[in-house]
């Protein structure tokens, strides 16, 4: 929340202050960035919980999921997590290594 506020201050700060569109849009570029960070992370603690339940139990399907994030489908080979808390709705599909995309799964 404090990383959030702060980035937000930035960027208020920036929008009244004179500068030209390149340095405004680099930092509301930067702003966008640092406030998907906790959406990131969730998803980075989500995909070790599912990579742990598959060498427990050879399925992703039952891995604890953080807080905002559920588990639609999950099997031996793949899975689907969708990020739904509130704001815009995202999704990562795997195997673990991919990016995660909007919409649902």
């Amino acid at each position: 929340m404090l990383l959030a506020a702060a980035a937000l201050g930035f960027v208020g700060w920036r929008v009244i202050a004179p500068a030209g569109k390149d340095a405004q849009q680099t930092v509301q570029q930067g702003a966008t960035s640092l406030l998907t960070q906790p959406d990131n992370a969730r998803f980075i603690v989500a995909q070790q919980n599912l990579q742990i339940q598959l060498q427990a139990a050879g399925t992703y399907a039952g891995a604890q999921m953080p807080p905002g994030l559920t588990l639609v489908r999950a099997d031996e080979a793949s899975f689907c997590m969708q990020l739904s808390d509130g704001g815009p709705v995202s999704h990562l599909q795997g195997p673990p290594g991919g990016a995660a995309t909007p919409g649902p799964c």
